[in-house]
């Protein structure tokens, strides 16, 4: 990953160097993984969950993604899928279109910065 990228994808909430790190330092491995990820259509089918009440399907995509976007350095998006698996989990919905809808914004600058 070039420099430039790097400090861009680092200003919208890309942890590079945790990424890195869990990928037992290997930059490599880090690329590879961060762009199947930011790719990865689990994400895309959970926006488009966002008005819906289906906590269990809510809860086995946000279950799937979680962890993984720790790995791809992607620990703003973690957080929040997180927040959303546990809730879901306990068959709640509290604040997860909130949730579904910040992961959106912050997704939708990530990709942004890619596609510069």
């Amino acid at each position: 990953m070039e420099d430039t990228l790097r400090a861009k994808l680092e200003d919208v909430g890309v942890d590079v160097a945790k990424g890195i790190q869990i990928n037992l330092g290997n930059a490599k491995m880090f690329d590879k993984i961060f762009n199947k990820v930011i790719r990865d259509t689990s994400i895309i089918k959970l926006f488009e969950l966002e008005n819906s009440v289906d906590h269990e399907q809510i809860f086995d995509i946000s279950h799937g993604l979680k962890g993984t976007l720790a790995n791809a350095g992607l620990v703003e998006l973690d957080a929040l899928v997180t927040d959303i698996c546990e809730t879901t989990r306990a068959g709640k919905l509290d604040g997860v279109k909130e949730n579904i809808v910040s992961m959106r914004e912050s997704y939708n600058k990530i990709i942004s910065c890619l596609d510069e």
